[in-house]
């Protein structure tokens, strides 16, 4: 392939996945894709703000693991 096609495509690859992460990031909820086998491909930027982790500390999370921060600390003050 030609050097400087290869180089248009790139760029333009690249702004469009700049313009879905601008879209995915203002929807007003969560956002999440899994892969077949349950591991986190993909948040938007609430869902980091939600859970208070960045993206590679939620790749490590268990589904049991995502509790909100308010949440976990009514429970273990025995409020829920």
């Amino acid at each position: 392939m030609d050097q400087t096609l290869e180089a248009q495509l790139r760029a333009t690859l690249r702004t469009s996945e700049e313009q879905f992460r601008l879209v995915i990031d203002n929807i007003a909820g969560l956002v999440a894709t899994l892969t077949p086998s349950g591991e986190i491909d993909f948040v938007n930027r609430q869902v980091l703000e939600y859970f208070g982790r960045t993206f590679d500390e939620l790749k490590t999370w268990q589904a049991n693991d995502a509790v909100h921060l308010v949440t976990f600390r009514e429970q273990q003050l025995g409020e829920v």
